[in-house]
């Protein structure tokens, strides 16, 4: 991988880069396809399945298209939860394949459902809130269209991981018992009973424990076969949502960033459940659809990301005694803190003593500035050597074991944090990141990431480690070669999430292929430039361009700026503007000149 992004940076493309690689999202496809395959050969299921794209996942026109085409032999539908989404989904999907239309709708909305249901989409309208069907109803007749419609269940029991929120009956959307009986009383004084195709329900995204799925696919299907007993004879599909979880931490359900399960359980699950409930009633088994996002498309992307600097070496560096006299109380502690002899626990007091009698002392203007680094210094290599000496013991004090995350260095990486992983910000979600060369080499450094942003919460301090989670990232000497970092499972969210804090855009994002192991690049798209982020918060460039012509006149009238220099400063300034938000090398912003 590190050959890979040396390539791409010689043919001039630029870190941070979305590195996208189209096949894995076939990959991951066929495994879901296969793992229901298998789960419905297994138990004579006799509904069949039927996977679906939430949009909302990741929208971007290039993964939208590869995941259409990639599915193209199993006919992948798509999940649409607004009327843009729904807009993206009508112009790509194929004639006759699904279209499930999520969301709150309004009356256009419904509109654009039902025309896309004219030009031969298989459209499913699932009814979110009890006040979305008699308007449905009332579009439909006029258009003179028999809709296809969807009820989503607002069930009981408990999600599952760490969005567990958006399911149970506390959730946002689904209707509740009482609800489900007026849609189908409506839905019967429309003569629309026979328009009712399918029943929805939602367990919450990134299910990392099974349990809570059973019992929620237990209750969808007894209200399926309740709903089916009142007269809905065309409710042949249960849409179980999405949820199926990405292993981000290995930790095997040690965390909600991790699952207990593997796929071919999931679907054996779902698939037993439903088939076990309809077989007890003498009931037909209802086709299965799953919302399987995350699970699609998080494996098929990774952010490259350059480290740019250090500060690591400057706590570090060795001090010369100051040449004053040291007070008698600092002499004393620092002796403490110096000396063999101790057990751990006493060590550790030794240093923290000396941490607090430096800054005591620093305040009251007892030492120099010279003096407290000298001190600080003297405690730094202390922590190293207390940090290496606990590794030795099986049960180290109390607060020793965290030295290494203590100590780490942070490392500089010229990226947006709020950009590019905004769940890490937003929602403490891990991400798996390493070093992309020298990995025949030990790492000896233990580093934090701070990415360019001038805010103190653009820092990573937690990393995903061998099946759990660390609180920093080993990583190699620095020398004069780039230093690449790959941060993985990036695909779902990520992008579409990323926020301009701090007016950094979108970076490079390149689509690879690889054929006979051989990596191309098969498209790529632009970065932002400063231009195109500048005019999403309103700054116009001619707009710019006079307030800064405007300033240089001001200038040269008061006092005497030469015209040329002016010149040459508003000829930088239009170049800037249509340069990368990130940082740049001095060459390559002299060759874009």
């Amino acid at each position: 991988m590190g050959d890979l992004v040396n390539k791409l940076v010689e043919q001039g493309f630029r870190p941070p880069l979305v590195l996208r690689f189209p096949q894995i999202i076939g990959h991951r496809l066929q495994l879901i396809q296969t793992a229901f395959d298998e789960a419905i050969a297994a138990t004579d299921y006799r509904g069949g399945y039927q996977g679906a794209y939430p949009i909302k996942v990741n929208q971007q026109q290039r993964v939208v298209g590869a995941i259409l085409e990639q599915s193209s032999a199993t006919g992948l539908g798509l999940e649409a939860g607004s009327k843009p989404e729904l807009m993206i989904a009508m112009a790509l999907q194929k004639r006759s394949n699904l279209i499930l239309c999520n969301g709150f709708k309004d009356a256009e909305y419904l509109q654009t459902a039902l025309h896309a249901q004219l030009l031969g989409l298989d459209v499913i309208v699932i009814i979110e809130r009890l006040d979305e069907l008699p308007l449905l109803l009332s579009l439909a007749a006029e258009a003179e269209l028999r809709p296809r419609i969807g009820l989503r269940a607002r069930l009981r029991g408990p999600g599952s991981g760490k969005w567990a929120a958006s399911s149970g009956d506390r959730s946002k959307f689904g209707l509740t018992s009482a609800e489900m009986l007026s849609a189908v009383d409506l839905l019967r004084q429309n003569q629309a009973l026979d328009c009712l195709h399918l029943l929805h329900f939602h367990a919450g995204s990134q299910i990392n424990d099974l349990e809570p799925l059973r019992h929620s696919l237990q209750e969808a299907t007894r209200l399926l076969l309740e709903l089916r007993q009142l007269g809905a004879h065309n409710l042949d599909n249960l849409d179980i949502g999405g949820g199926l979880a990405v292993d981000y931490d290995g930790s095997q359900g040690n965390s909600s960033l991790s699952k207990t399960y593997t796929l071919e359980e999931y679907a054996r699950a779902a698939v037993d459940e439903v088939s076990s409930l309809c077989d007890a009633a003498g009931e037909a088994h209802p086709r299965l659809l799953t919302e399987a996002g995350r699970a699609t498309v998080a494996h098929h992307s990774l952010l490259v990301v350059e480290v740019i600097g250090e500060d690591g070496t400057l706590h570090q560096r060795h001090l010369a005694e100051p040449s004053a006299p040291l007070p008698t109380a600092l002499q004393q502690a620092i002796d403490e803190v110096q000396s063999p002899t101790g057990s751990l626990a006493q060590k550790q007091k030794h240093i923290e003593a000396l941490e607090q009698l430096t800054s005591s002392l620093f305040k009251s203007g007892q030492i120099s500035l010279e003096t407290r680094a000298w001190a600080e210094s003297i405690e730094r290599l202390a922590l190293n050597k207390l940090r290496l000496e606990s590794r030795q013991h099986d049960a180290p004090p109390m607060g020793i074991a965290e030295l290494d995350n203590h100590l780490a260095e942070t490392w500089y990486a010229n990226f947006s944090l709020f950009q590019s992983l905004p769940d890490h910000w937003a929602i403490d979600h891990d991400f798996p990141i390493m070093p992309l060369q020298r990995l025949d080499e030990r790492p000896e450094h233990r580093v934090h990431i701070g990415d360019i942003t001038c805010d103190s919460d653009g820092e990573i301090r937690r990393f995903v480690a061998d099946q759990r989670v660390a609180g920093f990232l080993p990583a190699h000497q620095l020398n004069d070669k780039p230093y690449y970092l790959g941060i993985f499972l990036v695909g779902a969210y990520q992008e579409i999430l990323g926020d301009l804090h701090n007016l950094f855009g979108d970076p490079d994002a390149i689509e690879i292929q690889v054929e006979d192991g051989v990596a191309r690049v098969d498209y790529h798209d632009s970065g932002n430039s400063i231009e195109e982020v500048l005019s999403q918060v309103g700054y116009d460039e001619e707009f710019l361009m006079r307030r800064i012509m405007a300033a240089g006149q001001a200038e040269h009238e008061e006092r005497q700026l030469p015209l040329a220099k002016i010149r040459l400063i508003a000829e930088q300034y239009r170049r800037d503007l249509s340069g990368y938000t990130y940082l740049e090398p001095i060459e390559s912003r002299e060759e874009s000149s």
